[in-house]
């Protein structure tokens, strides 16, 4: 069993920044791959591939932002 980080709520800075502060010494912690998006086409293959291995789509948002508790539209599920 293991717990897939994809977020770290409570440090500061941008996305990158703030999954690096995760300790990444445990078996049980994973950090999900980010992938930064080219354009259009490039989404469209990682989105095929995502549903090509069982997945239900792709979550996509600035990276550069800080993070924010609540909605917004700055993220936006592809599917």
């Amino acid at each position: 069993m293991t717990y897939n980080i994809f977020e770290v709520p409570n440090a500061s800075g941008n996305l990158p920044q703030r999954l690096h502060v995760v300790n990444k010494q445990s078996k049980y912690l994973k950090i999900i791959k980010q992938v930064k998006i080219k354009d259009k086409k490039h989404l469209q293959e990682l989105l095929k591939d995502v549903e090509e291995k069982g997945g239900e789509g792709v979550v996509v948002r600035n990276g550069e932002l800080p993070y924010y508790t609540g909605r917004n539209n700055n993220s936006l599920k592809v599917t």
